[in-house]
C-alpha cells in the first residue's frame, strides 16, 4: 500500500461521509499554503485571454462564475475522488463501478471548464499533437 492509499484508507475510516474522507486524504498530499498562481486568474478577470465560446453554454457559465484558481482546485479534488472510487473499485466495494463513472464525469466537467478558461484551440491543438503521438508509438509496436 502506498502512502495515498494509506492516507485515503485512513481518512475514510476517520470521516463520517465521503467529502470529509476526501478533505483529510488532500491534506496529507496537498500542504494547505499552496495556492495557484493567480496570474491567470487575474488576465481572465480582466479579459486578457482571448477565447472562443465553447460548444456548451454551461461549461462556459459555471467556468465563468468560479474562475480558473476555484475551477483548477476543484479538478483536483474531482481526481483524488476518482482515484478513491478507483480503489473502492478495485476492492470490489458495492455500486463501485457506477461511482467510476460519476466521477469520470466529474472531471471531464471541470476539465471543459479549464479548457474554455485556458483557451480550447490550445488545449485542443496539444490533445492532437498527443493522440497523434501516440498513434504513431501503436503503429511502432506493430511493426516491431
Amino acid at each position: 500500500m502506498d502512502l495515498h492509499e494509506l492516507a485515503v484508507e485512513t481518512a475514510e475510516k476517520q470521516a463520517t461521509s465521503e467529502a470529509e474522507a476526501f478533505e483529510k486524504a488532500m491534506s496529507c498530499i496537498v500542504p494547505a499554503e499552496f495556492k495557484v498562481n493567480d496570474e491567470i486568474e487575474q488576465a481572465f478577470r480582466a479579459g486578457l485571454t482571448a477565447h472562443k465560446s465553447c460548444d456548451d453554454l454551461r461549461i462556459e457559465q459555471i467556468a465563468a462564475h468560479y474562475g480558473f484558481t476555484s475551477q483548477a482546485d476543484m479538478l483536483t479534488e474531482e481526481c483524488a475522488e476518482y482515484m478513491v472510487a478507483l480503489n473502492k473499485l478495485r476492492r470490489g466495494k458495492p455500486d463501485a463501478y457506477d461511482n467510476i463513472k460519476e466521477e469520470v464525469a466529474d472531471v471531464l466537467i471541470v476539465a471543459r471548464q479549464l479548457r474554455y478558461l485556458l483557451g480550447y484551440e490550445d488545449i485542443d491543438r496539444i490533445i492532437n499533437e498527443k493522440l497523434d503521438r501516440q498513434m504513431r508509438r501503436i503503429a511502432d509496436e506493430n511493426t516491431d
